[in-house]
């Protein structure tokens, strides 16, 4: 489903991703760790578009994307959920929702989505008429989800969602992550900080260090030790 090979990004003259190559089959929940500041998010922000790469190619479903705008790359099927969670903070929780729903592909289904958010999230159906400003922490993350998911998404690319939240909320969050990819059937990659968690739910890790994929193993295989004495430093 996704093919990433040889990328190499910057910012300026900043080397943030260093001959990056990876490939996530359809259904797959990817989790890339490491210490901040080591160029996961800018990875998840090229795949999705928002940063160009200078050389290598991304493939997704076959087709080249790395030389298309991001509306493009929405268009075909991938959704970035950033950490700051950029939401329309005047606007209600519905409208918030609505405007997910914005390329063509996505209005065909909004219907059907709308209800799948609720299904996920009951309590933003209990709040579809409040400001999202109004809303909790893990409240308005349940919506940054949910206004990707209204994209009609086939790889949804969720970047620190447990950012800031309360361990009770942090696990929610997570659980909903884990029930959008084995019961939709949505690939994800996740970039996340809580390493545990995200060994838990998600089928293969990624270890990145100073831009690169430093080591690479099912989930299952990797352990809090390994990681946090070889990389997290």
């Amino acid at each position: 489903m996704l093919e990433v090979h040889n990328i190499n990004t910057y910012y300026g003259k900043f080397h943030a991703l260093k001959d990056i190559s990876f490939t996530v089959q359809e259904g797959k929940f990817v989790v890339f760790l490491g210490a901040n500041g080591h160029g996961k998010s800018t990875l998840l922000k090229t795949v999705s578009g928002l940063i160009p790469s200078s050389t290598g190619y991304i493939k997704f479903d076959g087709v080249e994307i790395n030389h298309l705008p991001m509306h493009k790359i929405v268009e075909m099927g991938i959704v970035y959920i950033p950490e700051e969670k950029h939401l329309f903070p005047d606007l209600t929780v519905r409208e918030n929702l609505l405007l997910g729903a914005y390329n063509a592909r996505a209005r065909k289904e909004k219907g059907k989505n709308y209800k799948l958010v609720f299904k996920l999230f009951p309590r933003l159906e209990e709040r579809q008429n409040q400001i999202a400003l109004t809303l909790s922490g893990g409240e308005r993350q349940m919506l940054a989800i949910g206004r990707g998911l209204m994209s009609h998404a086939k790889l949804m690319a969720i970047d620190e969602p447990s950012m800031g939240l309360a361990p009770k909320l942090k696990m929610e969050v997570f659980e909903k992550i884990k029930e959008i990819n084995k019961q939709q059937g949505l690939t994800l990659l996740l970039v996340e900080q809580e390493v545990e968690f995200s060994l838990m739910i998600s089928d293969k890790g990624y270890i990145m260090k100073d831009g690169r994929i430093v080591h690479e193993d099912e989930s299952k295989n990797l352990t809090i030790e390994l990681i946090q004495k070889q990389y997290l430093v």
